[in-house]
């Protein structure tokens, strides 16, 4: 039967995920004598043929298990991910497991439900531990994200920190500040006057940042952190020694991310930054543009190619970057161009300029992300970058504006 099935899951892919998954015990363990590779090979036929099959099959809890056991852990997740989604949908009176429920003594519908959502939450949990594990950061992190709603609307206030601290420190592994921020702001605001754990989770998140060069996005989570160390300041119950400890070190630290790409701190102007960022890399626009990691920046001329508009440092011009190509490229090329041009572009109802398809807001990057993505592309290029220059009357009580 193993022999004929990889032929057969090509066009009964049910047929062959309920034979697979009679061949699999409770806990997803195979029956004696058949070969895991070989099952394996079926396996995942059958799982890939119902990837877009969302109703309820009794085989999906068995193939997950199993396939944890083998360590194909995409496919774990994608099973505990398809698990959750037919939990959350799953009624009452539909529910699988009548005698579970009969054992909690769930006596109502609502309890019925909640019980659905608070599993469907550990299997979106589960879903996240799989995909990290697969190497997957931005899937692990929507279902961080997902099972911390869930758990936040169910009232466990631990887990849905946990899960948003994780989120965040997936986002800050594939992303820039813009997207991971507000689970990180979450975290930070069920943590209440935990002040030691808002500290850590900041720090970790900016450490990871600066360890793929998005300094700026680094300095940012060092701010965020610090601005909510600032109001816990108020409250009596919090050391104040450790606390202004605290705050010194994350001052120290976002002041040191903005160095170690040639900016200030102390320029509260996003706008500003980006100029000064742009002026000190002209020199390296190649026709090849700045290179990033998965990335890079075009600048033709030193000038925005749709008005024409010169880049001047002195100016008060915005720039910001317009995304070229399709967004599910796995190499994204930006160009420059002004704020006033997209600004143009969308009140008329253009049409994107290369892709020929109506332009959106996420075709564009602009603020902290924008100054993160051009000053990450040269960061540790060469020694020729301009030093920030520290502003010798700033103390550990310093107001930041940027967030």
């Amino acid at each position: 039967m193993l022999d004929a099935m990889p032929t057969l899951a090509q066009d009964h892919a049910l047929a062959s995920l309920r034979i697979i998954g009679a061949a699999l015990g409770a806990h997803g363990r195979l029956l004696p004598g058949l070969d895991p590779e070989t099952v394996h090979s079926v396996a995942c036929a059958a799982h890939d043929g119902l990837s877009q099959v969302t109703g309820s099959l009794a085989e999906r809890e068995s193939l997950a298990r199993f396939f944890h056991w083998v360590g194909d852990d995409l496919r774990a997740g994608q099973s505990r991910q398809a698990i959750a989604t037919i939990r959350a949908q799953t009624s009452p009176s539909e529910d699988p497991r009548s005698d579970e429920i009969a054992r909690a003594l769930l006596a109502s519908g609502e309890d019925v439900r909640r019980a659905n959502g608070l599993r469907a939450g550990v299997d979106r949990h589960r879903a996240a531990f799989h995909y990290d594990r697969a190497a997957q950061p931005r899937l692990a992190a929507e279902q961080y994200l997902a099972a911390a709603r869930i758990f936040a609307v169910a009232g466990d206030r631990p887990m849905a920190a946990g899960n948003y601290a994780s989120a965040a420190e997936k986002l800050s592994a594939c992303g820039t500040f813009t997207p991971m921020v507000t689970a990180l702001a979450h975290a930070i605001e069920i943590y209440g006057s935990d002040f030691r754990a808002v500290s850590k989770l900041g720090a970790r998140c900016a450490e990871v940042f600066a360890g793929r060069g998005f300094h700026i996005s680094a300095a940012m989570v060092h701010e965020l952190v610090f601005t909510r160390l600032e109001v816990l300041e108020q409250d009596a119950s919090v050391n104040a020694a450790t606390l202004e400890s605290l705050l010194a070190d994350h001052v120290a630290k976002a002041e040191a991310a903005f160095a170690a790409v040639g900016l200030s701190a102390f320029d509260e102007s996003i706008p500003s930054l980006i100029r000064t960022a742009i002026d000190a890399r002209l020199h390296r626009f190649t026709p090849e543009g700045l290179q990033g990691d998965g990335y890079r920046i075009l600048f033709e001329d030193h000038s925005d190619t749709i008005s024409a508009e010169a880049f001047d440092k002195q100016a008060p011009t915005e720039w910001l970057l317009l995304r070229r190509g399709l967004s599910t490229a796995s190499h994204q090329v930006y160009e420059l161009m002004t704020s006033a041009t997209r600004h143009a572009l969308i009140s008329r109802g253009s049409p994107h300029p290369y892709l020929r398809q109506p332009l959106t807001a996420s075709d564009f990057i602009d603020g902290i992300d924008a100054l993160d993505m051009l000053t990450a592309a040269t960061a540790g290029a060469g020694s020729d970058m301009p030093e920030a220059t520290p502003d010798s009357e700033a103390s550990v009580t310093s107001e930041w504006t940027r967030l």
